[in-house]
């Protein structure tokens, strides 16, 4: 496995075509034809089946990904030396894509099965032990088990440690996670106190890269260590303390302390400052508005909105400008100043009409439209909505929302919620039907049900079993961008 087969390169670019479906299909064509010529258990198959395990993990396909990687890791291991390398390196994307699939006992099992080979294969004390073992200690810490979680990370960056490899970090960012859950409030970064500068930057990263997977409470108290062990270290106002102290902000949101996240970004404001970084510590002054705002502190959000906007308006940056604009609109909006909130988000759209962000533009035009909606002025919402849907994908949250009410427009209906769920199943309808046969597909409803899409498929005949899977995908695939777009919204 020195690189990808050609095969799989045509596969990843039409991933970055946005044709994916195409891709899959690519290398599912490709095994079928090895294993028709060479067989199943021959390594030009098995290789190609592991590619196809790569493609649908990189699709969002984890349970299919499971498939492809567990055939092949279910063949005899080769006698060949770079063979059965490569062979444990399918058994880690196994067990990842376990993990992915949220499936952590039969993880577990996987991946300790790969790690023992790699022990036999490496030996005790090389990385390539380490990096089998690293994703095991992971899951041992997501089932609970964290005296087997603990033993196998401390093995793990010790093995790192020993042999210079700079992965150490991301060990010790997960071992730091480890600490937390064997004894809550125990220093988690011990021993580490004469890290070289530039590792202690990376280990600050890989902490960051834990957001979103690790546990919320472990995670504040060790990123709360890590900023007292960064500013000890590196200064104050090391640049690398305001990504730090966005982190914590974020930690606090979720765990609704208001106080707390106010004062990290506070802290993160006064270090954008020092390092005289205007966009940082433009964009951190809308997010203190914005906890100003929902921590009830209105004269404060009003106050920090203001500066904000000042200093977009000295600035020649029309996106930015917008953005402050929108949000400054929406918080009038949302506490009854209709004449300020007006005022804003026309200045909002004026602005993004002058940049040359189109997502950001439509944006402003989608805020405006809706608010003069609401105002029942829909002559004026009307275009400003038409507008901004010209340029969305229409998957987007606001696309989505934008769409809703302008179907409401055209009904001379208000707008409810109901408007946008069908708005939404619409979109999903679209997605599926887009890439599908014309010649097969005669029509496609969708519905719904506890925040889930459901689809009814009415074809013109019997599916053959491959475009079965070829519809099967292609609502897999609407799932997972409508998912994807959810997500990205602010």
């Amino acid at each position: 496995m020195a690189g990808f087969s050609p095969t799989m390169q045509q596969a990843l670019d039409a991933i970055q075509r946005g044709e994916t479906l195409l891709a899959e299909r690519i290398m599912l064509d490709a095994v079928r034809a090895a294993e028709s010529e060479f067989g199943s258990t021959d390594p030009r198959s098995a290789e190609l089946r592991h590619e196809l395990g790569l493609i649908l993990l990189q699709l969002q396909q984890a349970d299919h990904a499971v498939e492809a990687f567990a055939a092949v890791c279910q063949l005899p291991l080769p006698d060949d030396h770079e063979a059965r390398r490569d062979r444990l390196t399918v058994f880690l994307n196994w067990g990842q894509a376990l993990i992915t699939a949220n499936r952590l006992d039969e993880a577990a099992t996987v991946l300790k099965t790969g790690a023992d080979l790699r022990n036999r294969f490496y030996g005790h004390e090389h990385p390539g032990l380490a990096f089998g073992l690293e994703p095991l200690a992971d899951v041992y810490l997501r089932l609970g088990r964290f005296v087997e979680a603990l033993e196998t990370i401390q093995q793990a960056t010790h093995i790192y440690w020993k042999n210079g490899h700079p992965r150490v970090v991301s060990g010790l960012a997960l071992h730091a996670e480890i600490v937390q859950a064997n004894s809550p409030g125990a220093a988690s970064f011990q021993g580490l106190e004469s890290l070289p500068d530039e590792l202690l930057v990376e280990l600050a990263e890989a902490v960051f890269a834990r957001y979103g997977v690790a546990d919320p409470v472990q995670l504040r108290t060790v990123m709360q260590q890590l900023r007292e062990l960064l500013s000890a270290r590196l200064g104050a106002t090391h640049p690398i303390l305001h990504p730090t102290l966005s982190y914590l902000a974020n930690l606090a949101r979720d765990a609704n302390d208001h106080a707390a996240r106010i004062a990290a970004i506070g802290d993160a404001l006064e270090v954008a400052q020092a390092l005289d970084d205007r966009p940082v510590a433009l964009h951190t002054l809308l997010g203190l508005a914005l906890a100003f705002s929902d921590a009830g502190m209105l004269d404060d959000a009003e106050a920090t909105y203001q500066t904000t906007h000042e200093l977009a308006r000295s600035w020649n940056d029309p996106a930015i400008l917008s953005q402050v604009c929108r949000n400054y609109g929406l918080f009038h909006r949302e506490w009854g100043d209709s004449d300020a909130a007006e005022r804003l988000l026309q200045e909002a759209v004026e602005a993004g009409n002058r940049g040359e962000d189109a997502l950001t533009a439509a944006r402003a035009k989608i805020a405006l439209g809706i608010f003069l909606q609401h105002a029942r002025r829909n002559d004026e919402a009307k275009p400003l909505l038409e507008s901004a849907l010209a340029s969305m994908d229409p998957a987007h949250p606001d696309a989505l929302t934008a769409k809703s009410h302008l179907e409401a427009i055209e009904l001379g209906r208000d707008w409810n919620a109901d408007k946008l769920s069908r708005a939404a199943c619409e979109a999903f309808a679209e997605y599926v039907r887009a890439r599908l046969p014309e010649q097969l597909l005669k029509r496609i409803d969708v519905r719904l049900v506890a925040d889930r899409f459901k689809t009814d498929l009415y074809l013109h005949r019997e599916a053959t079993p491959d475009e079965m899977t070829q519809i099967n995908r292609a609502i897999e695939d609407a799932h997972q961008h409508f998912r994807e777009q959810a997500l990205q919204q602010d």
